[in-house]
């Protein structure tokens, strides 16, 4: 896999790689190789661009529990034929690719769609363990799709960053407020069906919080893996405990509703300071 694009954030928003020795695993090269030839081979001249993105792209994979995420743009929507056989081909992929497969998430969404964003547009999205389906690209896809434009790489077709037009540092910040918001309101609810997922997902929601904070705070979009590392540095107790074991509970199947009320805590407060560091920023 070789980096391509722009390596640039917009002004005033910083756009953070890390590992720059970092080697893709065998296993998850063998599986982005499979769903490229099997990609061009459904959608061929349709096929605008493939590329990697997230934590794959930025180099804080962790072989462990990173998805291998990746953004699919072609150059129409999808219809009702090459959704059957783009779900028949993940099928094959996690049947091909045991380790890797079932961690894959796709989203494949059209030029005109990824070229301007508009929440709310519904994209064929595959979700992690799950089964592709019709997805709203809420708000959160913004900063998604903010990133990947920066930091994506190219499997097949241009650069990212010429088929994204650039996203202004105000609304990527109006929309992270946004999220605390939401996030909030979530975390509010203890009967909340998610709370009773592994301890795995409560170290993803601290690492989210995290990750907002950093854009806000230092006006930089940066990994889960960067931000609770800041987080560390710079949190005031008992939230710096708090970020230090959920880095523990990343890798934990147990599900320990003790840990709710901290982390219910946790959102409360990093929500709070993120409207007071956000009041503070010049946009």
């Amino acid at each position: 896999i070789s980096k391509t694009g722009e390596e640039q954030g917009l002004p005033e928003m910083e756009y953070q790689h890390t590992q720059a020795d970092f080697r893709v695993p065998e296993q998850v090269v063998e599986l982005l190789d499979g769903l490229t030839k099997e990609t061009v081979g459904i959608f061929r001249e349709s096929l605008v661009g493939l590329y990697v993105r997230g934590s794959l792209a930025t180099g804080d994979f962790d072989l462990e529990t990173s998805d291998v995420d990746v953004l699919v743009i072609l150059d129409k929507r999808v219809d009702d034929n090459a959704f059957c056989r783009i779900e028949e081909m993940h099928r094959r992929l996690v049947t091909l690719h045991p380790r890797y497969g079932p961690w894959l998430e796709a989203t494949y969404v059209d030029r005109a769609a990824i070229r301007s964003f508009t929440p709310g547009l519904q994209h064929p999205t595959l979700v992690r363990r799950k089964s592709l389906d019709w997805h709203p690209h809420g708000c959160q896809w913004l900063i998604d799709y903010a990133t990947t434009r920066e930091c994506g790489i190219a499997l097949r077709g241009p650069a990212v960053s010429s088929l994204i037009d650039p996203i202004p540092p105000d609304r990527i910040k109006n929309t992270i407020r946004e999220r605390l918001r939401e996030w909030t309101e979530w975390a509010s609810n203890p009967g909340n069906p998610d709370w009773e997922l592994p301890n795995s997902h409560k170290s993803y929601v601290v690492a989210t919080m995290c990750r907002a904070l950093y854009a806000l705070e230092c006006d930089v979009l940066g990994s889960k893996v960067r931000s609770t590392k800041w987080a560390v540095e710079t949190f005031p107790e008992p939230w710096h405990t708090t970020v230090e074991r959920s880095r523990v509970w990343l890798r934990e199947l147990q599900i320990d509703l003790g840990l709710v009320p901290e982390v219910q805590r946790f959102v409360s407060w990093a929500s709070t300071r993120g409207t007071t560091a956000a009041s503070q920023l010049k946009l």
